[in-house]
């Protein structure tokens, strides 16, 4: 691990927040870059000094993601006392912690020490995945079921992306909120398009991109590619479709795909690319793919993804299990099928009608700016830490008044 020291600016940073967002991960993972940097700089748009403090980025942590659960646990007792050291330099920000893991022990510490208003925010369904298992044997407390029950209880707010995950943490918590992961049109600007230089006898272009980081996430994407591959030759050489993934499952799940198909040459396939060139790759995409196995994860999960392509004017072709069915209106702002017969049949038609594909991306897209966009989730969000706020001073008063 690298050695850690911060910046006197950046030490006057922290103490002066309103809100510091704590999350394990970095930027480059999107759970992180959306629900703890998009929505800093969301509050600081609104008025609130916000920060953001990551164990990944900020703090030397070696992994991220999947990677988090090969570190060493006496690394992540380090981390989380070092987070801890840093957060209790502001005794009145709300601490905003990014799921439940290794780094919330830093929140717990500042917060039991200075009493700072606590957000859980969820956006996965991680609660079997443990963080310290070495330790979970010893003290079972801290298993990821009952740390997290524990932490919703505690929390002042809790703010969950799906509707499934606001079921499941409301459970513990009944002050639960829903604020989807929206897309930031600032970012993901859709004007993106008419500079792409697409020609009208290019391929229909289909992409699907993230992370591949376990066995779940091998099958869904293994369906969209076999659906692509059992189209009629005389559809599918019209199109092109693009896999661009990372992570542990990555090296093999390409290898094997490519041994299996490789074959077709307009199956293509490519290593991460950097977050700020997505939203001008999906620029010139046609169709973005959304394949969701009906599991408790893709269930809990809100579609990053999705939004991206709704906010780009890219058709989606989803299943319909989460929040792709609460959100997406099969056959108008986009296809849903549940099965690879299925998922071949919708993909077939919306390679060869153009019409059906723009119309149905240009209602996507009338959906985002009707509330799933970083301006509609930050109004939100800043009010409901307004909330808490208010909430922490009307305690603290009435505590006051009852010990004069």
């Amino acid at each position: 691990m690298q050695e850690v020291s911060f910046s006197q600016a950046q030490i006057k940073a922290f103490r002066r927040a309103d809100v510091i967002f704590v999350a394990a991960d970095g930027y480059t993972l999107a759970p992180s870059r959306i629900r703890a940097y998009s929505f800093a700089k969301a509050c600081r748009e609104r008025g609130l000094n916000a920060e953001v403090l990551s164990f990944f980025d900020h703090l030397g942590a070696s992994g991220q993601g999947s990677g988090a659960y090969r570190m060493d646990e006496q690394e992540k007792l380090r981390l989380a006392a070092l987070g801890a050291d840093i957060l209790k330099l502001n005794p009145t920000a709300i601490l905003y912690m990014q799921k439940v893991s290794y780094h919330s022990f830093a929140v717990a510490l500042a917060a039991g020490a200075n009493g700072n208003p606590v957000v859980l925010d969820y956006d996965d369904f991680d609660f079997r995945s443990p963080f310290m298992p070495g330790m979970t044997r010893f003290m079972p407390s801290i298993g990821p079921v009952p740390a997290t029950a524990e932490m919703a209880r505690n929390s002042d707010l809790c703010v969950c992306a799906s509707r499934r995950l606001v079921e499941i943490i409301g459970q513990f918590n009944e002050r639960c909120e829903l604020i989807p992961t929206g897309t930031d049109l600032s970012v993901f600007d859709v004007g993106l398009r008419d500079a792409a230089g697409r020609g009208p006898g290019d391929p229909v272009e289909l992409i699907w991109l993230g992370d591949i980081w376990g066995p779940q996430i091998v099958a869904d994407v293994t369906m969209a590619i076999d659906a692509f591959a059992a189209l009629p030759p005389s559809i599918r050489d019209l199109a092109r479709l693009t896999i661009i993934g990372f992570g542990d499952f990555w090296p093999e799940f390409k290898a094997t795909l490519a041994a299996r198909l490789g074959h077709l040459p307009n199956l293509v396939f490519r290593e991460r690319i950097a977050p700020a060139e997505a939203p001008g790759l999906l620029a010139r995409c046609d169709i973005g793919l959304l394949p969701l196995a009906d599991n408790p994860f893709n269930h809990c999960k809100s579609p990053t993804k999705m939004f991206e392509y709704m906010a780009m004017k890219v058709a989606v072709l989803g299943t319909p299990v989460g929040e792709a069915a609460h959100i997406l209106r099969d056959g108008e702002s986009g296809m849903l099928a549940s099965d690879l017969p299925g998922y071949m049949r919708r993909m077939g038609t919306l390679i060869l009608d153009g019409d059906l594909r723009r119309a149905m991306a240009d209602r996507a897209y009338a959906a985002v700016l009707d509330g799933y966009h970083l301006g509609a989730m930050g109004d939100r969000l800043v009010r409901l830490l307004d909330g808490v706020r208010e909430d922490r001073r009307s305690r603290e008063s009435e505590a006051a008044l009852t010990s004069a």
